[in-house]
């Protein structure tokens, strides 16, 4: 029986990182990934046996840790002011996006065909959930009323849209941490208070 080879294994993951980079999933194949990694695919099948599971090993680790990254931190989260949850905020996904650039940039646009194609929606959805809680602490400490609530789809939406030409546009990482302290403010407390109206009661 042949042993399979750590060497062999990164080879093969690291030339389907790239095609799923550049090609997305619907359009990358077993033997393209062969082709790039000069692995044959019958050897490729034996660390993997089918496409879906290598996507899974590239992708499956940050799905999960960006979809939970706020919640990973949430007793943390509670104890700091608003000020210091930003920074923090800008910090957490400052190095994950410098950690994991290609990664998302595949599951901001390569994953279709794939069960991590949800991937937009999910975060869209937590993104809303911070921009609603967010509105409440204004309304309590500024008597700030939101009065369409579908604001906050919106609102999400485009942080969401923002992240994913990040991950495009930018390889430095200090151009990075720039944006990123640029859009994160500005997509809660800035749009909410310009949309919301003041409680004169």
């Amino acid at each position: 029986m042949q042993v399979k080879k750590e060497t062999v294994y990164k080879n093969i993951y690291n030339s389907a990182l790239n095609e799923f980079w550049k090609n997305g999933y619907e359009k990358t194949t077993m033997r393209s990934i062969a082709d790039n990694s000069g692995i044959t695919l019958g050897n490729i099948y034996r660390y993997f046996p089918n496409k879906a599971s290598l996507f899974e090993a590239i992708i499956g680790d940050t799905y999960t840790n960006f979809i939970n990254i706020f919640d990973t931190y949430h007793d943390k989260l509670s104890k700091m002011t608003h000020e210091q949850k930003l920074a923090f905020y800008i910090e957490l996904l400052s190095n994950f996006f410098i950690s994991n650039k290609k990664k998302l940039a595949i599951l901001f646009a390569g994953s279709n065909g794939t069960k991590f194609e949800d991937f937009e929606h999910k975060i869209i959805e937590n993104f809303k959930n911070i921009s609603i809680k967010r509105a409440e602490i204004l309304r309590d400490d500024e008597g700030l009323i939101i009065e369409d609530q579908e604001i906050h789809f919106f609102i999400a939406e485009s942080l969401f849209f923002s992240l994913k030409k990040i991950a495009f546009i930018f390889d430095e990482e200090d151009k990075i941490r720039k944006y990123l302290k640029k859009i994160i403010p500005g997509s809660y407390t800035d749009l909410l208070r310009k949309l919301g109206t003041k409680n004169t009661d």
